[in-house]
């Protein structure tokens, strides 16, 4: 996790349970200049050496190195500095990229927010990622759905950019399907409602303290029966608009 330097804007919370040693899920937030933060969510598919090989390329790809991405931002050749690349953008290149893997069946979704953290403006993209929780200040949490295929299946997939303008007060969560399609010993998934229901209940409580409530109640949803999937979870709580 590569947390940018002296953000007082925002407040940040996350967990990562991986089912096995390896895991196939990854996610990172980071500084892309000084006034945008971005993060991503990653989940591929299956589980043990080549799921997790498999991530951990895709997480060097994406993740800025000494705080430059050539698939994050692009420099204008004309002196002018740079330019953020648009989400939508960034996944049409890992789209062309990693085409479908046939031999070991490999795909991945994947979800990239740019948060400008001045302006509060939420830019963002999903290839086949579960919906993300939005909760407003003064409203309930309700899951937007973003359509889109995981990266690799279409050579044209059409991905597009969403925006979503943000409050003081404000949280996002961000998760894999880990959390919603967790069993339990009768065989029932945890879903979408049940992780609405305790993340209002909660929503009281501090960032950090909301999310551990949420894995203790998934846990506790769970309970005898073994996690079959990595489950990772990305909160951000909106503090100022500077």
């Amino acid at each position: 996790m590569l947390l940018p330097l002296e953000v007082t804007l925002q407040t940040f919370a996350w967990v990562f349970n991986p089912c096995e040693e390896l895991a196939g899920d990854s996610f990172n937030i980071f500084r892309l200049d000084e006034e945008n933060l971005g993060f991503y969510s990653i989940d591929v598919s299956g589980h043990g050496v080549s799921s997790s090989l498999y991530s951990f390329a895709l997480s060097k790809i994406i993740s800025p190195a000494f705080g430059q991405s050539p698939l994050l931002k692009r420099y204008d050749n004309s002196g002018q500095g740079y330019i953020l690349l648009s989400p939508a953008v960034v996944a049409e290149y890992l789209n062309i990229r990693f085409p479908l893997d046939i031999t070991s069946k490999h795909y991945f979704t994947f979800f990239y927010g740019i948060l400008n953290i001045k302006s509060l403006r939420f830019r963002y993209v999903s290839a086949g990622h579960p919906g993300f929780i939005f909760y407003g200040q003064n409203s309930r949490p309700r899951i937007i759905e973003t359509p889109g295929v995981p990266i690799g299946f279409m050579e044209e997939p059409g991905y597009s950019e969403h925006s979503l303008q943000l409050q003081p007060g404000d949280r996002l969560y961000i998760y894999s399907d880990g959390i919603t399609e967790a069993l339990n010993l009768k065989d029932e998934e945890y879903g979408d409602k049940r992780l609405i229901l305790i993340i209002g209940k909660r929503g009281s409580l501090s960032l950090k303290e909301c999310v551990a409530a949420v894995i203790e109640d998934v846990e506790s949803w769970s309970a005898g029966n073994k996690q079959s999937d990595d489950i990772s979870l990305i909160a951000i709580e909106m503090l100022s608009c500077g």
